[in-house]
């Protein structure tokens, strides 16, 4: 009797043990999703108006303050994102080491505006695709997927999800290599620093076609109860599947 006590209390234990755990790693998911979507939505906002005036050719003086404010706020997220992935890999729902690759080979990317001006704008578009990330995470915050609103942030996120990964970012690696290009020939020379931009965002462009191809197979999907938190009442949507985070 007591050695049955002690393994059903050894049970219990491992079980409530387990239990705390998945509560600190949905926990620790919100809280990265919640710096991912004020950080974000702050970036996106300075680099949306910062396009507006490079379409609109006015106010160069304040464009020409606004983009290092972009640039570097950009750059600082992702070194303190970095650090919060490397220290916490339970905060995000992808591989972690994915993640990290993707952050240095953006951080190099970032660079290149310092090196040359001209890179300038191909930055500024690039980082617009966080307008997607900032969807996909508001979209993993709601804890009701049945709701409207959670429809349209859904079918926002896959919008931008084709549009830049299979438009956009293939432009863009063209118009980094023509700018490369030019760089060159100012400089005399055709490998020269400017090339990490070209090489780094062809990774980046790639590893989206990556992430396409495994959703189109559906080997990014996991279980929502070990990612997504549960309302008390909300018992009938915990089989459902979840698309993994292509970029948080």
């Amino acid at each position: 009797m007591f050695f049955f006590n002690k393994k059903t209390n050894t049970t219990m234990n491992l079980q409530l043990i387990d239990k705390m755990e998945k509560h600190n790693k949905i926990k620790s998911v919100i809280l990265h999703d919640i710096f991912n979507v004020i950080i974000l939505s702050f970036i996106s906002i300075l680099n949306t108006t910062y396009l507006l005036l490079v379409v609109t050719n006015i106010y160069k003086y304040i464009t020409n303050q606004l983009f290092p404010i972009v640039i570097y706020s950009f750059i600082g997220y992702i070194i303190i994102d970095s650090l919060l992935i490397y220290n916490y890999p339970g905060c995000v729902v992808s591989k972690p080491r994915d993640l990290l690759l993707h952050h240095g080979i953006t951080f190099i990317v970032c660079l290149s505006p310092i090196i040359e001006k001209e890179f300038e704008w191909h930055a500024g578009l690039a980082i617009t695709v966080e307008i997607q990330t900032i969807f996909l995470t508001l979209g993993r915050l709601i804890v009701d997927k049945t709701t409207k609103i959670y429809k349209i942030i859904n079918t926002m996120f896959y919008a931008l999800f084709i549009v830049f990964r299979l438009f956009i970012f293939p432009m863009l690696t063209v118009y980094y290599y023509k700018t490369h290009q030019k760089y060159s020939i100012k400089c005399s020379n055709q490998i020269n620093i400017a090339i990490t931009a070209v090489i780094g965002f062809s990774m980046i462009t790639l590893m989206g076609f990556m992430w396409i191809y495994k959703f189109i197979t559906k080997k990014c999907t996991v279980n929502i109860k070990n990612h997504v938190p549960f309302s008390t009442i909300d018992t009938s949507n915990k089989t459902k599947l979840v698309k993994l985070s292509f970029t948080s």
